[in-house]
């Protein structure tokens, strides 16, 4: 019918003093001087059922190798180590391979 609401636009516009009594609202506390008019404007998507293909939705979940990532993790470390990781291309590699190897070593990650 009207397609999905993407975007609500709500505006609010306070008019000075009508010469005319019939554009106004009917007096409040006494006084009729001021118009008030509430615009709402609705906008939809430009296409309200995407359709999303499978090469679409494998971009979106990005992979390490052939194994799909999972949430991200932040993660802070003393400023010394923060240096030496910070001047290496290769930092997620080497994180990541680190945390794998130590994760095996101490039996809580079973070899592949």
């Amino acid at each position: 019918m009207f397609g999905v609401p993407h975007i609500l636009i709500i505006s609010v516009v306070i008019c000075g003093y009508a010469s005319d009594n019939t554009d106004c609202f009917p007096a409040i506390n006494g006084y009729s001087g001021f118009r008030a008019e509430l615009k709402v404007k609705v906008k939809t998507m430009p296409n309200p059922k995407p359709k999303m293909s499978d090469a679409f939705r494998a971009q979106q979940k990005p992979k390490y190798g052939d194994k799909p990532l999972g949430a991200t993790m932040g993660i802070r470390f003393p400023e010394d180590i923060d240096q030496v990781l910070r001047q290496m291309s290769d930092r997620q590699d080497y994180i990541r391979k680190a945390v794998e190897d130590r994760l095996r070593a101490d039996g809580l990650l079973l070899s592949p």
